[in-house]
């Protein structure tokens, strides 16, 4: 059974369920960089080890095996957007992240990469890429049976199945 928690104002008065819309507009000055091409090799061993080590998706916890073999999971930058790597400075990530010995071998490495299903990465409602962080990150602690676009389901199930969507308009997989 799960526990209703009620938050109040400092009236008293319990603000009622309801959806807020808003618009995310976002500008970004990317440095010079290579042109985005095919994963590094430390990308590809930073997923592998992640996927070995049973890790599922960051938000929802799906892993490759309940995937299947048609729909993948994704690798995703969660410290820093690789088209950003120009713009860091190597003593601040240091800081954080001690093992970093260059900012390239930084940005593929399992310190700035997380495993996301397509869903909770690209689509727009969900995605990483989409959404405000706050929002984006609350959905891994939401009830089973809360979605964040359309509140409470009855079933407790995932409400955007991905087999059942055409992902090619989401944000472009890379």
């Amino acid at each position: 059974m799960t526990e209703d928690i009620n938050f109040t104002t400092a009236e008293g008065a319990e603000v009622p369920q309801h959806a807020q819309t808003r618009e995310l507009k976002e500008t970004v000055m990317y440095p010079q960089h290579v042109q985005r091409g095919a994963e590094s090799a430390e990308f590809q061993a930073s997923k592998a080890a992640e996927e070995a080590s049973g890790e599922g998706c960051y938000i929802c916890g799906v892993t490759q095996a309940e995937l299947g073999e048609t729909i993948r999971l994704e690798g995703h930058h969660a410290n820093s957007e690789w088209a950003l790597v120009n713009s860091l400075d190597l003593a601040k990530v240091q800081k954080y992240f001690p093992d970093a010995t260059s900012l390239d071998e930084f940005l593929d490495s399992k310190d700035n990469l997380i495993l996301l299903c397509p869903k909770h990465h690209r689509s727009p409602l969900y995605g990483a890429h989409m959404i405000s962080g706050p929002s984006w990150v609350t959905q891994r602690l939401q009830l089973d049976n809360w979605d964040l676009v359309t509140g409470p389901t009855t079933s407790g199930t995932d409400t955007l199945k991905l087999e059942q969507v055409d992902t090619k308009d989401w944000y472009p997989e890379h």
